[in-house]
Protein backbone atom coordinates (compact mmCIF):
# COMPACT_ATOMS: atom_id res chain seq x y z
CA UNK A 1 0.00 0.00 0.00
CA UNK A 2 1.39 3.16 -0.81
CA UNK A 3 1.23 6.48 1.65
CA UNK A 4 0.15 8.69 -1.12
CA UNK A 5 -4.02 8.71 -1.47
CA UNK A 6 -5.46 8.45 -4.44
CA UNK A 7 -8.20 11.17 -4.12
CA UNK A 8 -11.74 11.66 -6.23
CA UNK A 9 -11.14 14.95 -7.41
CA UNK A 10 -14.40 15.33 -9.13
CA UNK A 11 -16.30 16.96 -6.67
CA UNK A 12 -19.95 16.73 -6.29
CA UNK A 13 -21.88 19.47 -4.34
CA UNK A 14 -25.49 20.54 -4.06
CA UNK A 15 -26.89 24.29 -2.55
CA UNK A 16 -27.92 23.91 0.69
CA UNK A 17 -31.40 24.98 -0.75
CA UNK A 18 -32.33 22.23 -2.73
CA UNK A 19 -34.44 19.23 -1.47
CA UNK A 20 -33.21 16.22 0.04
CA UNK A 21 -34.66 14.11 -2.63
CA UNK A 22 -32.51 16.27 -5.00
CA UNK A 23 -29.38 15.21 -3.19
CA UNK A 24 -30.23 11.69 -3.06
CA UNK A 25 -31.07 11.78 -6.62
CA UNK A 26 -27.88 12.83 -7.05
CA UNK A 27 -25.86 10.47 -5.09
CA UNK A 28 -27.92 7.61 -6.73
CA UNK A 29 -27.05 8.83 -10.36
CA UNK A 30 -23.30 9.04 -9.09
CA UNK A 31 -23.35 6.05 -6.84
CA UNK A 32 -21.59 8.27 -4.66
CA UNK A 33 -22.52 8.38 -0.44
CA UNK A 34 -22.04 12.42 0.25
CA UNK A 35 -22.35 15.99 -1.24
CA UNK A 36 -20.43 19.01 -0.37
CA UNK A 37 -23.03 21.62 0.39
CA UNK A 38 -22.72 25.24 -1.37
CA UNK A 39 -23.83 28.69 0.19
CA UNK A 40 -23.07 31.47 -2.09
CA UNK A 41 -20.72 29.32 -3.89
CA UNK A 42 -19.17 28.44 -0.93
CA UNK A 43 -18.63 25.24 0.81
CA UNK A 44 -20.32 25.28 4.02
CA UNK A 45 -20.78 21.46 5.42
CA UNK A 46 -21.10 17.91 3.91
CA UNK A 47 -24.35 15.78 3.89
CA UNK A 48 -24.03 12.61 3.54
CA UNK A 49 -26.67 9.67 2.23
CA UNK A 50 -27.24 8.34 5.84
CA UNK A 51 -28.21 11.51 6.80
CA UNK A 52 -30.56 11.98 4.36
CA UNK A 53 -31.67 8.36 4.76
CA UNK A 54 -32.76 9.12 7.93
CA UNK A 55 -34.52 12.37 7.54
CA UNK A 56 -36.36 11.26 4.68
CA UNK A 57 -37.44 8.00 6.63
CA UNK A 58 -38.32 10.87 9.50
CA UNK A 59 -40.52 12.47 7.06
CA UNK A 60 -43.29 10.57 7.01
CA UNK A 61 -42.93 10.27 10.91
CA UNK A 62 -43.28 6.38 11.06
CA UNK A 63 -45.17 6.80 14.45
CA UNK A 64 -47.42 9.30 13.22
CA UNK A 65 -48.21 8.48 9.50
CA UNK A 66 -47.07 12.57 9.55
CA UNK A 67 -48.12 13.84 5.61
CA UNK A 68 -45.47 16.34 5.16
CA UNK A 69 -43.72 15.71 2.21
CA UNK A 70 -40.33 15.07 1.43
CA UNK A 71 -39.37 18.08 -1.28
CA UNK A 72 -40.33 20.60 1.92
CA UNK A 73 -37.21 19.29 3.67
CA UNK A 74 -33.81 21.34 2.63
CA UNK A 75 -30.16 20.32 2.44
CA UNK A 76 -29.84 22.54 5.10
CA UNK A 77 -31.96 20.54 7.63
CA UNK A 78 -28.81 17.92 7.61
CA UNK A 79 -25.99 19.34 6.67
CA UNK A 80 -22.66 18.83 9.08
CA UNK A 81 -21.36 22.17 9.43
CA UNK A 82 -18.46 21.37 11.37
CA UNK A 83 -16.57 20.09 8.42
CA UNK A 84 -13.50 17.77 8.92
CA UNK A 85 -10.41 18.28 6.42
CA UNK A 86 -7.01 17.13 5.39
CA UNK A 87 -4.23 18.17 3.33
CA UNK A 88 -2.52 17.21 0.32
CA UNK A 89 0.21 15.68 2.72
CA UNK A 90 -1.87 13.86 4.93
CA UNK A 91 -1.12 10.06 4.63
CA UNK A 92 -3.28 6.93 4.27
CA UNK A 93 -3.48 5.40 7.94
CA UNK A 94 -3.65 8.67 8.96
CA UNK A 95 -6.77 9.57 6.84
CA UNK A 96 -8.29 6.22 7.96
CA UNK A 97 -7.63 6.80 11.79
CA UNK A 98 -9.54 10.27 11.20
CA UNK A 99 -12.41 8.88 9.58
CA UNK A 100 -12.80 5.98 12.21
CA UNK A 101 -12.16 8.25 15.16
CA UNK A 102 -14.66 11.18 14.29
CA UNK A 103 -17.23 8.58 12.43
CA UNK A 104 -16.92 10.12 9.01
CA UNK A 105 -16.69 8.46 5.57
CA UNK A 106 -15.55 11.35 3.34
CA UNK A 107 -12.43 13.71 4.05
CA UNK A 108 -12.22 17.27 1.51
CA UNK A 109 -8.65 17.53 0.95
CA UNK A 110 -7.75 21.34 1.39
CA UNK A 111 -4.92 23.19 -0.25
CA UNK A 112 -4.07 26.86 -0.43
CA UNK A 113 -7.97 27.34 1.24
CA UNK A 114 -9.22 25.55 -2.01
CA UNK A 115 -11.29 22.47 -1.32
CA UNK A 116 -9.29 20.23 -4.52
CA UNK A 117 -10.29 16.49 -3.51
CA UNK A 118 -12.11 14.76 -1.15
CA UNK A 119 -11.12 11.03 0.20
CA UNK A 120 -13.72 8.71 1.36
CA UNK A 121 -13.78 4.82 2.27
CA UNK A 122 -14.20 4.06 -0.83
CA UNK A 123 -10.93 5.81 -1.66
CA UNK A 124 -9.16 3.96 0.82
CA UNK A 125 -10.44 0.56 0.73
CA UNK A 126 -9.18 0.34 -3.07
CA UNK A 127 -5.41 0.66 -1.33
CA UNK A 128 -6.48 -3.17 -0.34
CA UNK A 129 -7.43 -4.67 -3.63
CA UNK A 130 -4.78 -6.93 -3.74
CA UNK A 131 -4.21 -7.61 0.35
CA UNK A 132 -4.44 -11.37 0.56
CA UNK A 133 -5.39 -11.19 4.20
CA UNK A 134 -8.52 -13.26 5.14
CA UNK A 135 -11.28 -11.20 6.22
CA UNK A 136 -11.57 -13.87 9.41
CA UNK A 137 -10.10 -11.05 11.34
CA UNK A 138 -12.57 -8.28 10.44
CA UNK A 139 -15.73 -9.20 9.50
CA UNK A 140 -18.09 -8.56 13.07
CA UNK A 141 -20.06 -11.37 14.47
CA UNK A 142 -22.59 -10.05 15.35
CA UNK A 143 -24.25 -8.27 13.29
CA UNK A 144 -27.75 -6.92 13.89
CA UNK A 145 -30.20 -8.89 12.18
CA UNK A 146 -34.10 -9.11 11.86
CA UNK A 147 -36.28 -11.66 10.15
CA UNK A 148 -38.41 -10.57 7.26
CA UNK A 149 -41.74 -10.43 8.40
CA UNK A 150 -40.10 -7.44 11.31
CA UNK A 151 -42.24 -3.90 10.36
CA UNK A 152 -39.96 -1.18 9.03
CA UNK A 153 -40.97 0.47 12.03
CA UNK A 154 -39.00 -1.67 14.26
CA UNK A 155 -36.40 -1.71 11.71
CA UNK A 156 -35.71 1.79 11.68
CA UNK A 157 -35.75 1.69 15.50
CA UNK A 158 -33.11 -1.24 16.12
CA UNK A 159 -31.03 0.34 13.21
CA UNK A 160 -30.99 3.83 15.25
CA UNK A 161 -30.62 1.93 18.48
CA UNK A 162 -27.92 -0.16 17.14
CA UNK A 163 -25.83 2.83 15.18
CA UNK A 164 -25.68 0.85 11.97
CA UNK A 165 -27.12 1.81 8.48
CA UNK A 166 -26.93 -1.83 7.03
CA UNK A 167 -28.63 -4.96 8.27
CA UNK A 168 -29.06 -8.92 7.44
CA UNK A 169 -32.60 -9.84 7.11
CA UNK A 170 -32.55 -13.89 8.14
CA UNK A 171 -34.82 -16.51 9.04
CA UNK A 172 -34.19 -19.77 10.89
CA UNK A 173 -30.34 -18.50 10.70
CA UNK A 174 -30.51 -18.26 6.34
CA UNK A 175 -30.00 -15.43 5.18
CA UNK A 176 -32.93 -13.86 3.11
CA UNK A 177 -31.53 -10.47 2.07
CA UNK A 178 -29.58 -7.00 3.30
CA UNK A 179 -31.80 -3.92 4.52
CA UNK A 180 -29.77 -0.43 4.74
CA UNK A 181 -30.65 3.09 6.08
CA UNK A 182 -31.27 3.73 1.84
CA UNK A 183 -33.33 1.07 0.88
CA UNK A 184 -35.55 2.33 3.25
CA UNK A 185 -35.41 5.72 2.22
CA UNK A 186 -36.42 5.05 -1.20
CA UNK A 187 -38.81 2.44 -0.17
CA UNK A 188 -40.93 5.10 0.96
CA UNK A 189 -40.16 7.36 -1.04
CA UNK A 190 -41.86 5.05 -3.45
CA UNK A 191 -44.61 4.39 -0.87
CA UNK A 192 -45.91 8.24 -0.46
CA UNK A 193 -46.17 7.80 -4.39
CA UNK A 194 -47.96 5.31 -3.99
CA UNK A 195 -49.69 6.80 -0.94
CA UNK A 196 -50.84 9.98 -3.09
CA UNK A 197 -53.14 7.51 -5.21
CA UNK A 198 -54.36 4.73 -3.17
CA UNK A 199 -55.24 6.49 0.25
CA UNK A 200 -56.04 4.08 2.15
CA UNK A 201 -52.15 2.54 2.08
CA UNK A 202 -51.24 1.67 5.75
CA UNK A 203 -47.34 2.47 6.46
CA UNK A 204 -47.62 0.67 9.36
CA UNK A 205 -48.18 -2.63 7.78
CA UNK A 206 -44.97 -2.08 5.79
CA UNK A 207 -42.65 -4.95 6.34
CA UNK A 208 -38.72 -5.52 5.87
CA UNK A 209 -38.98 -7.93 2.76
CA UNK A 210 -40.88 -5.24 1.05
CA UNK A 211 -37.82 -3.19 1.18
CA UNK A 212 -34.71 -5.32 1.48
CA UNK A 213 -32.51 -6.40 -1.38
CA UNK A 214 -32.92 -10.12 -2.05
CA UNK A 215 -30.26 -12.57 -2.76
CA UNK A 216 -27.10 -9.95 -1.95
CA UNK A 217 -23.61 -10.64 -3.29
CA UNK A 218 -21.92 -12.94 0.06
CA UNK A 219 -18.35 -14.01 0.93
CA UNK A 220 -16.68 -16.91 3.40
CA UNK A 221 -14.70 -15.76 6.41
CA UNK A 222 -11.78 -18.02 4.22
CA UNK A 223 -12.49 -15.23 1.27
CA UNK A 224 -9.17 -12.22 1.11
CA UNK A 225 -9.91 -9.01 2.12
CA UNK A 226 -9.30 -8.46 -1.80
CA UNK A 227 -12.20 -11.01 -2.81
CA UNK A 228 -14.33 -8.39 -0.38
CA UNK A 229 -12.95 -5.05 -1.70
CA UNK A 230 -13.19 -6.25 -5.46
CA UNK A 231 -17.21 -7.15 -5.29
CA UNK A 232 -17.71 -3.74 -2.89
CA UNK A 233 -16.08 -1.92 -5.85
CA UNK A 234 -17.59 -3.90 -9.06
CA UNK A 235 -21.22 -3.79 -7.14
CA UNK A 236 -21.08 -0.20 -5.69
CA UNK A 237 -22.02 -1.02 -2.20
CA UNK A 238 -20.76 -0.76 1.27
CA UNK A 239 -20.91 -4.14 3.03
CA UNK A 240 -21.61 -7.71 2.41
CA UNK A 241 -23.17 -10.83 4.97
CA UNK A 242 -20.16 -13.42 5.86
CA UNK A 243 -21.68 -16.91 5.61
CA UNK A 244 -20.94 -20.17 6.02
CA UNK A 245 -22.24 -23.09 4.10
CA UNK A 246 -24.79 -22.12 1.86
CA UNK A 247 -26.41 -19.37 3.22
CA UNK A 248 -26.34 -19.72 6.86
CA UNK A 249 -25.18 -16.22 8.76
CA UNK A 250 -21.46 -15.95 10.07
CA UNK A 251 -21.76 -12.02 10.22
CA UNK A 252 -20.66 -9.06 8.04
CA UNK A 253 -18.30 -6.91 6.63
CA UNK A 254 -18.44 -3.32 5.39
CA UNK A 255 -16.16 -0.86 4.04
CA UNK A 256 -15.98 0.94 7.95
CA UNK A 257 -14.75 -2.33 9.01
CA UNK A 258 -11.72 -2.39 6.56
CA UNK A 259 -10.83 0.96 7.40
CA UNK A 260 -10.71 0.47 10.69
CA UNK A 261 -7.67 -2.31 9.98
CA UNK A 262 -6.18 0.03 8.08
CA UNK A 263 -6.33 2.47 10.74
CA UNK A 264 -5.18 -0.29 13.62
CA UNK A 265 -2.43 -1.05 11.13
CA UNK A 266 -3.64 -4.76 10.39
CA UNK A 267 -4.48 -4.07 6.59
CA UNK A 268 -3.00 -4.24 4.38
Amino acid sequence: MKNKIKATTDIASINKHQSLVEAMDIMEKRHISHLLVRENDEIIGIVTGRDIARKLADAHDLATENKMRETHFHVSSSVIMDLKTISPDTGIIDAAKMMIEDSVSALPIVEDGKITGIVTKTDLIKELVNSKKKIGDFYRKKPLELPPGTTIVHARKAMIDAGVNLLLVVDDDVLKGILSEKDIASGLREFRRALDKYKHADIHRLKVDDFMTRGPATITKDDTVSDAVKIMLDRKISGLPVVSGTSLVAGILTKTDLVKGMAEGELP
